[in-house]
């Protein structure tokens, strides 16, 4: 068995430019479940995992005050003190990673929140939000839920080699099995296009985070394939993590949660979503 064969991945952070716009795209028309919010983050139950969104100029403004008030804050704040670098040169989109859904009103969601429409073939079909936010979206039965995150690499056979044999992930054709959901890899379009959207920090604006019940022995067994955990495994009242890039730049990490919830009660959904492997 692989280091993260039987870990669940359990959350995906992406950055928006307005809080207010995110939670009324997610409620409104996902209709995913509202889990709980603080001052520049909220965290929904999308049926297969966690998806929280943070407004990055929040974030900016509060890295005023000192790293341990913001630290404080949630789980967002936890992840930029740690390996993300906050600056305005960060730019929102990350159009390297795409989060695949299932809808049961496709048509809706194209004239919906001012979503382009990107592509004109059978479903699944991708959209773009007002951030520049990919989604691929195709329907299914009574179903509003998230399946997949799709990642553009500059290397598919590297990327194959990372995930398979270096994390432990099992594999289906390009994709990786994480619980509930899956990891489906695809070929960059451009030469180069990756590297470039890692150098300007374009990758950092979604993150994915793997729950692990022992995270030294984990970290280590991983540190012993070659992932390098740059700022080691850090702990808050959230818990503790441990932060990791794959090799293109896309950014992950290892949470092992603290005993009780801190503002955000998401143990319900964690719970639901460690039990069983199997989708929604």
């Amino acid at each position: 068995m692989g280091v993260l064969t039987s870990s669940t991945l359990v959350m995906i952070w992406r950055t928006v430019s307005d809080l207010s716009s995110a939670e009324r795209f997610a409620t409104e028309l996902l209709e995913w479940r509202k889990i709980g919010s603080d001052s520049y983050s909220v965290l929904y139950d999308a049926g297969n995992i966690m998806v929280g969104f943070w407004e990055q100029e929040k974030l900016l403004n509060l890295t005023r005050a000192s790293r341990s008030t913001l630290v404080a804050t949630s789980l967002a704040g936890e992840r930029a003190c740690g390996q993300l670098s906050l600056s305005r040169y960060m730019l929102i989109a990350n159009p390297a990673c795409e989060l695949q859904l299932t809808h049961t009103d496709l048509p809706r969601l194209i004239t919906a929140f001012g979503w382009r429409h990107a592509a004109a073939a059978e479903p699944p079909q991708t959209f773009v939000d007002h951030d520049g936010n990919y989604f691929s979206v195709s329907t299914a039965g009574d179903q509003n839920h998230l399946t997949a995150l799709n990642l553009m690499v500059s290397d598919l056979r590297g990327s194959d080699n990372f995930y398979g044999d270096v994390l432990g992930l099992q594999a289906v054709g390009q994709s990786f099995v994480c619980g509930r959901i899956t990891i489906r890899l695809r070929q960059e379009t451009a030469i180069g296009l990756v590297k470039s959207l890692n150098q300007v920090q374009r990758l950092m604006g979604d993150w994915a985070v793997f729950h692990v019940a022992d995270i030294e022995t984990i970290a280590a067994r991983l540190e012993n394939r070659g992932v390098r955990f740059p700022n080691g495994i850090e702990d808050s009242r959230f818990g503790r993590v441990a932060y990791f890039n794959d090799p293109d730049g896309h950014p992950f990490n290892l949470w092992e949660p603290p005993a009780e919830p801190a503002e955000i009660n998401y143990f319900p959904v964690l719970t639901r979503l460690t039990n069983s492997g199997k989708p929604l």
